[in-house]
This record gives structure tokens, C-alpha cells and sequence, in this order.
């Protein structure tokens, strides 16, 4: 829930200095349950460096539910994030640390820009899970071409191989697709589509 777009939220972004940007987040209410009895909220923080041929962002995110008839929840994750371009390559990087539960997330990724409008890309990323036989790795390739000066289309394809107890898929977010998924298994999935941008 690291990645969700809470209700009732205020974002500020401060202006550009020399490529360095800062961003800060509070909302008052995560879930519909909130009550005078059961607060819940977040708050998160980025800083992000951004030049011709590089990027570098640091954020860091803080869930809480307080209530006075259980026990008080809070989240954290601290993530780190960059990419550099060499020649026709782009390098990317990313790690994350949260807590409750205790996961660690990491991963690589190389894009390679074929011509004008072709590139081509491929990532890793692993996750050790709190608990046992909850890890899991992802592996992914794919293409982006660019049809018009707006328009860009995409194919990949990824793969998610799990421990014993996880069930973890590549469809998560942003897909209306559902399937059934079994702990343990490695389900794999293809996604085509295109990004107008306005």
C-alpha cells in the first residue's frame, strides 16, 4: 500500500533549484473506517535530483492508525531510486526498506534505445519478505515504440517466480485482469498498449 493515492490529501512540490525538487504529502484519512475513535493517516517526503542524463530521488513514506480500542498500527518505507543514461543506455536502480511487516526490495533495469522510436528494456527486482517462504523475484522485458510525437506504444512481457507461502503476481496494479493465483506458483503475463500524453 506503499503506492496508493490517498483521500482527503495535500501535496506541496517546491520549485526546481539547480535540478533539485522537494515534494511533501499528508492525508488525513486512509480507508473509509476512519473514525473520531480511529484516526488514520499518512504523511511522505521525497527529495529528487534531476539533471540532462540523470536522476536521483530519495522519498520516504509513514502510515498510522490510532485507536483507542486496539492497538496503534504504523507503517514506514524508505525508497531509493535512480537512472542514468550512457550513450543509448539507460541504467536504472532501485532499493526499498519497510517495515511492519520487515521487506526488503531491490532490482535493476537496462533500457536500450534501439533507433529514434524503438527501445528496448529489461528489469530485475527481488523481494525478501518478512516470514518464511514469502520471498519472491521478478524478471521482465519488453519494448516501447514511438508512434507519433505523443503517442507511444508498448509490449512486455514479466514473469514472477515465488517462494512456497507467496503469491505475489505481475498484474497488480494498473490491470483489470484477475486471475486466480496459487502460493508458490510463477505466474507470467503480457501486456500490450499505447500512452497518449497531452
Amino acid at each position: 500500500g506503499f503506492d496508493e493515492r490517498f483521500r482527503n490529501s495535500i501535496k506541496y512540490k517546491s520549485p526546481s533549484i539547480n535540478g533539485i525538487t522537494a515534494t511533501v504529502h499528508f492525508s488525513s484519512r486512509l480507508d473509509q473506517d476512519a473514525t473520531v475513535d480511529a484516526d488514520s493517516n499518512a504523511w511522505s517526503g521525497s527529495l529528487e535530483w534531476r539533471g540532462k542524463q540523470h536522476w536521483l530521488a530519495i522519498a520516504h513514506e509513514r502510515q498510522s492508525l490510532i485507536n483507542i480500542n486496539a492497538d496503534n498500527f504504523e507503517r514506514n518505507a524508505t525508497r531509493v531510486a535512480a537512472w542514468f543514461d550512457v550513450g543509448d543506455f539507460r541504467l536504472s536502480a532501485l532499493g526499498q526498506i519497510a517495515s511492519e511487516p520487515d521487506d526488503k526490495a531491490w532490482g535493476a533495469g537496462i533500457r536500450y534505445q534501439a533507433t529514434s522510436k524503438l527501445a528496448l528494456k529489461t528489469q530485475y527486482y527481488a523481494k525478501q519478505a518478512e516470514g518464511d517462504e514469502l520471498d519472491a523475484s521478478l524478471i521482465a522485458v519488453g519494448a516501447d515504440f514511438m508512434v507519433a510525437k505523443n503517442l507511444q506504444a508498448y509490449l512486455n512481457y514479466a514473469r514472477l517466480n515465488n517462494d512456497a507461502a507467496s503469491s505475489l503476481t505481475p498484474w497488480t496494479v494498473a490491470r483489470s485482469a484477475n486471475p486466480p493465483n496459487e502460493a508458490g506458483s510463477s505466474p507470467q503475463g503480457i501486456s500490450l498498449g499505447v500512452i497518449y500524453r497531452f
